[in-house]
């Protein structure tokens, strides 16, 4: 998950580019995240999506990465989990990022 500071430029979003793992199989992405390029990539089933993939957030639209990650493990919190079952699947895990960036700038200088 990540999300661009309110000033960061249009040339550096370009330029950290998109990959939401969409469709699973060659995703459309470009930029940094440009797979089989720049990113190790994998179909993933479970998910129907290409991994790793990035989500990116509009906070002023979704609310900060935090509340959004927060939400995600309200959501499941109530969740019975036997940790005696080694395969048990926790609904609504998948959801939850694996991390945030925070970006303000992204270009051959600096990211």
């Amino acid at each position: 998950m990540y999300s661009f500071e309110d000033d960061t430029p249009k040339e550096d979003r370009e330029f950290f580019g998109s990959n939401r793992g969409l469709p699973m199989k060659n995703p459309d992405s470009w930029g940094m995240l440009k797979g089989g390029k720049n990113l190790l990539e994998m179909p993933c089933k479970d998910i129907n999506r290409s991994v790793p993939y990035f989500e990116e957030i509009d906070e002023k639209k979704d609310g900060t990465m935090n509340d959004i990650v927060y939400n995600f493990f309200e959501s499941i919190s109530t969740t019975s989990v036997n940790f005696s079952v080694k395969s048990q699947n926790v609904p609504g895990l998948e959801n939850v990022p694996d991390g945030m960036l925070k970006i303000k700038e992204s270009n051959q200088k600096r990211l």
